[in-house]
């Protein structure tokens, strides 16, 4: 009896501890980025940008700033608009993108993602040297 058990139990016990560590461990895709508007001010310099999950060229030399409040970039042309950050969302005050969602932040590096006119996009950004306080 004592072998029955085992063999019926013993399988169900590997898998449930395989879950629960799978489970436990995984840092998940909803996680959410806190970050102050202040440590965001400056000028972001995009270092590799991503269309449909594939690199492109089209965005070098691009740089997003947030200055007292407001957003603008080469990106977008002329435009600006007054940002707001709320949990994960950076909402830009533009048209297009209205928002990017806050994908990681660490000091001088910061990771945006948006859909612009349809098109997903990445952006990977370092804080221009010369806007570090």
């Amino acid at each position: 009896m004592e072998r029955v058990k085992f063999i019926f139990f013993g399988p169900l016990l590997i898998v449930l501890c395989f879950l629960l560590m799978t489970l436990g461990c995984r840092s998940g895709d909803n996680a959410t980025v806190n970050v102050e508007k202040d440590q965001i001010e400056g000028s972001w310099s995009i270092v590799q940008a991503f269309r449909n999950g594939t690199p492109t060229t089209t965005m070098d030399g691009a740089v997003f700033n947030f200055l007292d409040g407001e957003f603008s970039s080469n990106v977008f042309g002329e435009a600006r608009g007054d940002y707001t950050l709320s949990n994960d969302s950076l909402y830009t005050g533009l048209r297009n993108p209205e928002y990017f969602e806050l994908v990681s932040f660490k000091d001088s590096l910061m990771m945006l993602r948006a859909n612009i006119r349809g098109v997903r996009f990445e952006f990977e950004l370092e804080r221009k040297e010369d806007a570090i306080k």
